[in-house]
């Protein structure tokens, strides 16, 4: 026993091993899995370098090129695994749905995993949770071969995003929800959607996002305050305007509706930058706002409360007003955009 720990300390050891056990996963599993290098030290960090795990069509599901874990612990009677922190440089992770297939690449392998435990599991979902952690150069995608994807938007069955980076601190698991204080996020999607800055404290589950002491900007947008995208499942964001409900508290706020149009995809082309005060609340097709005050174009200026409904169908949309107090002209009211 004594000589197998000394020779596990070695990195060339460590990596011979980590080569074994990728065979050995890659002939139980079916699919590719592969370490090229491992080190362990003890009392120091676990770093793993060159990790790929490939999907049962051969594509790849996930692979890292750099992985630092400290203060690693894993307790299976509490169904815990707690990290000091943990460094990702490099990572690719491509979730998808093959066409006449009703599961993803990930669910179909944790499926095979499962059939072949026959241990059983009591105290339900296992909790990760991470001190501080910080992820670089991260590229995430889905694409479900069963749908065509849109022409614009936000399309959450094909989302592909890019060069992302992600640092924060007290990250935690817990089945399928997540929750971060975020220090900084920023990330591209191909829709044309670019998130500069995002920091604050997040909750995401299948009941929605949760974003408090909020400050989000884009090249357009810059909103400071707490935002909540509730929904009943994760499905609801495929229909953003009529499912998803808004709970939005801003601060002194820049808001631009180009940004808003790839989530509302019927709003595409309208540009309409104003700056917002106050509470929303309600779904896009039927919003509600209260101690709001707006300003837009050069003179403009709005104070009092709003019930819009009916967007994003602008020839159907009914607005009332409670004005407190009104300022606007013939030039500032012409730069509203009209449909089409």
């Amino acid at each position: 026993v004594v000589v197998l720990t000394v020779l596990m300390t070695i990195p060339a050891v460590q990596t011979r091993v980590a080569h074994w056990l990728g065979n050995f996963a890659s002939e139980r599993l079916g699919a590719e899995v592969r370490i090229d290098r491992v080190s362990i030290k003890p009392f120091g960090p676990i770093a793993f370098d060159g990790v790929y795990v490939g999907d049962f069509h051969g594509d790849t599901l996930f692979a890292v090129g750099s992985l630092r874990v400290n203060g690693l612990r894993i307790l299976p009677r509490r169904q815990l695994v707690q990290m000091s922190s943990l460094e990702l440089d490099g990572g690719r992770f491509a979730l998808a749905t093959a066409a006449g297939d009703v599961h993803s690449n990930l669910t179909n392998i944790v499926n095979k995993l499962a059939s072949g435990d026959t241990t059983t599991t009591e105290g339900g979902d296992w909790t990760i949770r991470c001190d501080r952690f910080r992820l670089e150069g991260l590229h995430f995608s889905f694409h479900d071969g069963n749908t065509e994807p849109i022409p614009f938007g936000v399309d959450f069955k094909h989302v592909d995003v890019r060069n992302a980076t992600l640092v924060g601190h007290h990250l935690l698991v817990l089945g399928d929800s997540i929750g971060a204080h975020i220090e900084g996020l920023a990330l591209e999607e191909r829709s044309g959607l670019v998130l500069e800055q995002l920091a604050g404290g997040i909750w995401v589950s299948p009941r929605g996002i949760h974003l408090d002491a909020m400050r989000l900007r884009t090249p357009r947008s810059e909103l400071v305050g707490s935002l909540e995208l509730g929904t009943e499942r994760w499905s609801d964001h495929e229909n953003f305007t009529q499912l998803v409900n808004l709970r939005i508290d801003l601060d002194s706020s820049r808001m631009d509706f180009a940004d808003v149009a790839y989530f509302a995809t019927t709003l595409e082309g309208i540009e309409l930058p104003i700056m917002i005060q106050g509470r929303v609340r309600g779904t896009v097709a039927d919003l509600k706002g209260r101690g709001l005050t707006i300003h837009f174009g050069d003179r403009s200026y709005f104070k009092g409360s709003a019930d819009i409904m009916g967007l994003p169908d602008w020839q159907g949309t009914f607005m009332m007003l409670d004005i407190d107090e009104l300022r606007t002209d013939h030039g500032d009211l012409a730069s509203v955009p009209i449909p089409p």
